[in-house]
């Protein structure tokens, strides 16, 4: 999994979770090789939640980003305008 977004790669590895927008579903407990703007480390997806307004409003604190909008025009810009259809939440392995 890579991180382009310099604020969800520090969310991550200088917080210990982040949630992240995908286009893809993966399964709880699943450990992925996430690939930051600060190095490689790994993660296990915590959960899984489609990427509805109120939703991206309660796990916005988790993103790295400052606002929801911040949030959404970051992820619309990564996807090439479309928004993605699911929310990742990872726990960082230590």
């Amino acid at each position: 999994m890579r991180f382009k977004s310099e604020k969800a790669s520090r969310q991550l590895v200088e917080k210990g979770i982040v949630a992240t927008m995908r286009n893809y579903k993966l399964r709880p407990r699943t450990v992925v090789k996430a690939k930051t703007t600060l190095g490689e480390v790994y993660a296990v997806v915590e959960d899984v939640y489609p990427n509805y307004d109120e939703i991206v409003g309660e796990l916005f604190y988790f993103s790295g980003f400052e606002t929801p909008e911040e949030w959404i025009r970051e992820a619309l810009r990564l996807h090439n305008g479309r928004k993605p259809k699911y929310i990742i939440l990872l726990r960082l392995l230590k």
